[in-house]
């Protein structure tokens, strides 16, 4: 019997890998790169609201949000959330965009609201 572990390969093995083009397979010895936290996207109506993720089942306080922005619609729009792609999002005007930095907390913070409401009172 082969007395080494069969996760290592013999010499013949790798020429023959490297034959073909297949890399012989490594461990990382560091953590991989941080990388930019990539964004969500939902859209209501006009309204595109941005997160890193978006929890489910949503938090109470972000289903009526989605409400509040179906209501202020000209035509009628289901206050269900449809998710868009980010190329979609990146075209989307600043002024209807509400963008979370952080996942979305299970109760936002006073001066969190306070701030979506400004924005949202705003004349479009």
């Amino acid at each position: 019997m082969n007395s080494k572990p069969h996760h290592q390969l013999t010499n013949a093995q790798r020429q023959l890998l490297g034959a073909i083009g297949i890399p012989e397979w490594r461990a990382r010895t560091s953590a991989p790169a941080p990388t930019e936290t990539a964004m969500s996207y939902l859209r209501i109506g006009q309204w595109m609201i941005a997160a890193p993720e978006f929890p489910i089942p949503s938090p109470a306080w972000f289903n009526d949000l989605c409400q509040a922005l179906a209501q202020m619609q000209t035509e009628g729009v289901n206050s269900a959330p449809v998710e868009v792609s980010a190329s979609i999002a990146q075209n989307w005007k600043r002024e209807q965009l509400i963008e979370f930095q952080e996942p979305l907390p299970s109760i936002p913070a006073h001066d969190l609201k306070r701030a979506w409401w400004k924005q949202l009172c705003q004349p479009r």
